[in-house]
């Protein structure tokens, strides 16, 4: 049984069919890229998926349970985790305290209980432990307003590790950072697999899927239109015309 699978998921907007009929598999343990050019519906694909928009049709199936119509609250406490585009802290609070409002909220139904627990021992112990594991831990008491762009995407990816997910959806987490940052961020999510973790990204940065991915789907004006090994992907006539160019299929 897979860990999450989508049945003929549709989103709309207006007229525009962001999602269309996009049926996945995503099996545990394994990295799965979602790959697409700019407006082929991969971050909808992901809102959809997290509660954020509720689907026209098809369902979201999360370790063999309907989630579609959920709200994002209750999807991330059955233990889904993601990051967004565009890094989101609390610019004002340390990244120690970043972490810990997210630890809470995974535990947590309410803002009183939460800012009550944040402050236990084992809160810390654990925030300390997640930024430690990204490569954060020198700079727990910093600002998180202050850290460099390449730093903040680490503490979006350790506030949602911090929900304890089975599933961690990566929007983009490669943008505007340096190469030695991808790098970096490839053996952050290869360690990820390795403790249990499964992973979902959205990436435009080919050389980090072909090379971090087990499998790939790719997206167009919403609808899968191939699926399979990184590859086989670099060689679909079909993905090569509507997204990667000649240049990638032939690396």
């Amino acid at each position: 049984m897979p860990l999450l699978e989508t049945r003929g998921l549709c989103k709309s907007f207006g007229g525009l069919k962001a999602v269309n009929n996009v049926s996945i598999a995503v099996e545990e343990g394994e990295i799965l890229g979602i790959i697409g050019p700019n407006g082929a519906g991969k971050t909808t694909l992901f809102n959809t998926i997290c509660g954020v928009y509720r689907p026209d049709a098809g369902q979201v199936m999360f370790a063999g349970q309907p989630i579609h119509g959920l709200r994002p609250n209750r999807i991330a406490r059955l233990g889904i985790g993601r990051t967004f585009q565009a890094s989101r802290p609390f610019r004002g609070l340390s990244v120690e305290d970043n972490v810990r409002a997210a630890y809470g909220v995974r535990f947590h139904k309410s803002w009183r209980t939460l800012w009550g627990a944040h402050r236990a021992d084992a809160a810390r112990r654990r925030a300390r432990e997640l930024l430690e594991q990204v490569g954060l831990a020198h700079v727990a008491g910093m600002e998180a307003g202050q850290l460099s762009l390449g730093l903040q995407r680490r503490l979006e990816i350790a506030r949602a590790l911090a929900l304890e997910p089975r599933l961690l959806m990566l929007d983009e987490p490669a943008a505007g950072i340096s190469h030695e940052e991808g790098l970096q961020l490839m053996d952050l999510v290869r360690r990820l697999r390795q403790q249990g973790v499964t992973v979902v990204l959205i990436e435009h940065n080919m050389q980090m899927v072909m090379n971090l991915c087990d499998r790939l789907v790719v997206l167009s004006y919403g609808e899968v239109i191939a699926e399979g090994k990184p590859a086989d992907i670099g060689r679909h006539p079909a993905v090569i015309e509507a997204y990667l160019g000649k240049e990638v299929a032939h690396a």
